[in-house]
């Protein structure tokens, strides 16, 4: 089944726990306090994601984000799943000092090619699993500080069309075991570090 939210969401406390559930949130969804876990199933947050505090257990499927995602406390637990940004407009993912670096287990950009992903300033992003560029449209940083660590594999697809000249954030291999890239040809790569 899926649980479908259509106003603003809030969570300031207490337990959200759900098995085989998926959740689809139409409107904001801000965590302030309080645990959510999301168990073996999907979640889509179609609107602005905020975690200011508590503990967000992400799902073991996917978590889907077509808006801007905000870390600026508490815990993201990537629970071993992954996470697609999907937006088809403008989107911001800004990981606030407080909160330190948001780490993901496989992480997924997929969204039009018409718009970009921003990465806030200095903002550093950890790839545990994967990281697999489709369609990132412009994938930018605010500064060369901006990065998206991979400590995993990469898989850059066809469909991935961010030439560097559009593209200040930096991709980190950071991996401590074998890493393998796989490029497809006719693509761009992103500014490798």
């Amino acid at each position: 089944g899926q649980m479908q939210f259509y106003q603003p969401s809030f969570q300031t406390g207490g337990i959200l726990t759900t098995t085989n559930t998926n959740w689809y949130f139409s409107s904001t969804y801000t965590q302030s306090n309080g645990t959510s876990t999301f168990g073996l199933g999907n979640v889509t947050f179609n609107d602005v994601f905020t975690l200011s505090g508590g503990t967000f257990n992400a799902p073991q499927g996917t978590a889907y984000f077509y808006n801007n995602f905000t870390h600026s406390g508490g815990v993201f637990d990537a629970n071993g799943g992954t996470v697609k940004f999907v937006g088809t407009s403008y989107q911001t993912v800004d990981i606030n000092a407080s909160a330190g670096n948001v780490e993901f287990n496989d992480l997924v950009f997929d969204r039009n090619s018409s718009y970009y992903l921003r990465i806030a300033s200095g903002d550093h992003i950890i790839v545990n699993g994967t990281t697999t560029l489709k369609r990132a449209g412009y994938l930018v940083g605010d500064s060369t500080a901006s990065a998206l660590e991979a400590h995993g594999d990469v898989v850059v697809e066809s469909t991935y069309t961010n030439s560097s000249a559009r593209n200040s954030l930096q991709l980190i291999l950071a991996g401590t075991e074998h890493q393998t890239m796989t490029i497809a040809g006719g693509t761009y790569l992103p500014r490798l570090v």
